[in-house]
């Protein structure tokens, strides 16, 4: 793992975004990890004209 590397979610999800805006920034400190973070983030994104169903903030629960 690189901490010189990652990804910046410019547009979180249910905002809205128009044609050709970016919605992710690649960081890397050598451009060839540029292709293979690409790929990896492949179908990642998908845009439509409704935004998503909520998720709840709560994922579990845990009774003591």
């Amino acid at each position: 793992m690189n901490p010189a590397a990652g990804v910046l979610c410019l547009a979180k999800p249910g905002e809205w975004v128009e044609r050709g805006q970016p919605v992710l920034e690649l960081r890397a400190d050598d451009e060839s990890r540029f292709a293979r973070a690409a790929e990896a983030l492949t179908g990642a994104i998908e845009v439509g004209a409704e935004p998503p169903a909520a998720n709840s903030p709560i994922i579990d629960r845990v009774d003591l």
